[in-house]
């Protein structure tokens, strides 16, 4: 689309007078783009040639020994992770029942406050009411 806007601009700025329509180029030639990757007939880079394509053999019984290590330690490991995950539940438990038992103490400080306050504001609006007769 670019090659295409492009050569209509110059022909815009270029009028061909006396050329016939066969000659005029219409369309600019679109150069491939110098980045990009390479094709596969390209060769690989130097760096690249001393590379294994594919991993070394293993021996069956080191894979098998390591096979079954890897299973005990991630057996071993989830179990601790299940014993640390109930002590955190515990102790998770009991922060909440702490914070709960806490703030029903504090709503009842509150409200006997809240409830001191409108005895007294009562109180103070008969006395009121009696100054105004």
């Amino acid at each position: 689309f670019l090659c295409v806007l492009t050569m209509q601009l110059v022909q815009a700025m270029f009028r061909f007078p006396g050329t016939s329509l066969f000659l005029r180029v219409t369309q600019m030639p679109c150069v491939p783009p110098s980045r990009g990757r390479k094709s596969r007939t390209d060769p690989p880079a130097k760096s690249k040639l001393s590379r294994i394509k594919y991993p070394p053999l293993v021996c069956v019984q080191e894979l098998l020994n390591v096979t079954r290590r890897y299973g005990e330690y991630n057996a071993i490991l989830g179990a601790m992770r299940a014993e640390f995950k109930e002590g955190y539940s515990f102790v998770h438990n009991y922060d909440e029942k702490v914070r709960i038992a806490g703030r029903n103490s504090a709503t009842a400080w509150i409200s006997e406050g809240h409830m001191a306050l409108m005895a007294w504001l009562g109180m103070m609006t008969t006395i009121r009411v009696h100054w105004r007769k």
